[in-house]
């Protein structure tokens, strides 16, 4: 059984297929996709999306033989939000070559406005996204500045810009950058900003530093509820989505390079921080007909307890009900 990591630290190892392919083209972004055939005539069909890559084999390429697709590998290699990945990054991630030749990690006409990432393990990209009460939220945040108060923070205002805050000043911001590593330069911090405001918020972007993007403060005790009717629900429970917040009000984003290690050092108090308030659950996918499980869809993710509690206390509510691979699902937590 597969899990994708609750906070991703990359790169993973995916597990190499090792094996040589006839041929294998594609790429793109959210989902990059790649088709292959194998030596014996089975065809490969790999997707990466979410900076999840799942590897998959069936007799022929058509949709319906891939309906009851082999799944080969499955598994997070890149950070969340992520799709960006070339043919040389899919083979070597995955183990595979092309007629005996394993094609280079960059092509040379990648740029870097494409958010390609660097897939040679010299660099660790770390990324987690967190729903959360408003209890454990506020708990986390106070917490985060009392370990790391030399942290610089940045304000956002609502007309595209925002400042830093000086030393002992509150922070009391709905959308605010907490970073952590070296302090930015006021170029640096003006990057930040924009980059936020523009909704291009990429990590690879600001090397040599973590950042944690507080976006509300503010948060509402209450959970929001809402019907999801995109997908079918259990007739027992019509209609009965639960999201817990939406988007998620904790961002954490950070790239380092591997040799890097006071920045290292930083990231593992973070995860120490992390766990400590949010712990690790395992989202298993059930089928909101049969109830069947699914779990080739299962994946790891930090959790609020209370949140938790809270779901536990209501079961006919699912934590998010999701559309994976052509495969509606209903989505609950368990301890791992």
């Amino acid at each position: 059984m597969q899990h994708r990591d609750a906070s991703h630290i990359s790169p993973v190892a995916l597990g190499a297929l090792n094996l040589d392919l006839v041929e294998l083209s594609g790429g793109g972004n959210s989902p990059a996709i790649f088709i292959g055939k194998t030596h014996d005539g089975q065809a490969l069909r790999c997707t990466y999306d979410d900076g999840y890559l799942r590897i998959r084999s069936a007799a022929d390429a058509s949709p319906t033989a891939f309906k009851n697709a082999k799944t080969l590998r499955a598994r997070r290699v890149g950070p969340k939000i992520h799709g960006y990945l070339t043919l040389g990054q899919m083979c070597h991630v995955a183990g595979l070559t092309i007629q005996g030749v394993l094609p280079p990690l960059l092509a040379t006409d990648v740029t870097a406005e494409q958010d390609w990432l660097d897939f040679s393990g010299d660099t660790k990209y770390y990324s987690a996204r967190l729903h959360s009460s408003a209890e454990t939220y506020q708990t986390f945040i106070t917490d985060l500045l009392a370990k790391h108060p030399r942290a610089t923070i940045c304000v956002l205002d609502d007309d595209g810009g925002g400042n830093v805050l000086q030393q002992g000043e509150a922070l009391t911001a709905r959308d605010s950058l907490i970073v952590l590593g070296p302090h930015p330069n006021p170029a640096e911090i003006a990057d930040f900003i924009a980059a936020v405001h523009k909704r291009v918020f990429v990590p690879a972007a600001f090397p040599g530093r973590v950042i944690v993007r507080v976006m509300a403060l503010d948060l509402d005790a209450t959970y929001r509820k809402r019907p999801l009717k995109r997908w079918p629900l259990n007739p027992q429970y019509p209609d009965n989505g639960y999201l817990m917040f939406d988007p998620p009000p904790l961002w954490i984003e950070g790239v380092l390079a591997s040799a890097d290690t006071a920045g290292q050092s930083d990231l593992a108090r973070l995860e120490t921080l992390l766990l400590g308030h949010y712990p690790i659950y395992r989202m298993a996918h059930f089928d909101p007909i049969s109830g069947k499980a699914k779990p080739i869809f299962d994946y790891s993710e930090h959790l609020d307890p209370r949140q938790v509690a809270d779901l536990r206390a209501n079961p006919q509510l699912s934590y998010l009900n999701s559309h994976r691979d052509g495969f509606d699902c209903v989505v609950r937590p368990f301890p791992l």
